[in-house]
């Protein structure tokens, strides 16, 4: 199945958080409006947060909800925030309590039990990018990847750059970055920050599901998608489109 937004803001009160099988039959609403929209590791239930053009009015951040997607039943977690994330346990998510960067330009990451609704401060930094694994996640504070445990502890710089994406295996990491031109390039590093290929045009990457290829977009205007070979960034094929997910 699919889930996806609304391609615009304004619908009145038709639900537009929808899914979709993956063939485009049966289509359904589950709920008003969502953003930041995250499948559980088993599939059965969608994380999301309001959209900012449609909170509650109270001046807090954005409200938090869980779907059941066979059911349809919504419920409302007591913490608010953006961006939310499994942790790939099923059994906690991650989010940013406040969605307003300190004045380094940061913000703090926070993890909430969902079985004792208890939040705790993980770590400062955006994102959250979990391993396939469970073994660590990536936040991005002060312009680069840092790597943390799963705990928060430990936080490791790694490399200057954003867009992070897991390897299936979970011990690789391709982002993107400004290389030396001002034009989003691409790499790939280790869990060291070992550089394994670096500064290949494109952005948003993302990894083929056994690991061995990137695609990735490039352009600006008329868009392409690159599948680059992810040993050495070699570009394997091509063609028109964007925002590539395998």
């Amino acid at each position: 199945m699919i889930a996806f937004a609304p391609p615009k803001i304004g619908a009145g009160l038709d639900p537009q958080l929808r899914v979709v099988n993956a063939d485009g039959t049966a289509e359904r609403p589950i709920f008003d409006i969502g953003e930041s929209i995250n499948w559980s590791p088993d599939s059965s239930k969608l994380l999301f947060c309001d959209s900012v053009f449609t909170t509650d009015n109270t001046g807090e951040p954005a409200r938090i909800w869980i779907a059941d997607v066979a059911t349809g039943d919504v419920r409302q977690l007591d913490q608010r925030g953006t961006g939310p994330r499994w942790v790939p346990d099923g059994q906690s998510i991650t989010y940013h309590p406040d969605p307003l960067p300190d004045p380094q330009g940061n913000v703090t990451l926070s993890i909430l039990s969902l079985d004792d609704g208890q939040p705790r401060r993980l770590a400062e930094g955006s994102g959250g990018w979990w391993a396939p694994d469970g073994s660590g996640f990536l936040a991005t504070r002060d312009g680069g990847l840092w790597l943390h445990q799963p705990d928060g502890s430990d936080p490791q710089p790694l490399v200057e750059g954003d867009q992070p994406v897991w390897s299936p295996r979970s011990d690789r990491i391709a982002y993107a970055g400004l290389d030396q031109t001002g034009t989003f390039a691409v790499g790939v590093i280790d869990l060291e920050g070992e550089v394994i290929w670096s500064d290949v045009v494109g952005s948003n990457p993302a990894w083929s599901p056994d690991g061995t290829k990137l695609a990735v977009e490039v352009g600006t205007v008329d868009f392409m998608i690159h599948i680059l070979d992810a040993t050495n960034g070699a570009l394997l094929w091509q063609l028109e489109g964007r925002q590539p997910t395998w």
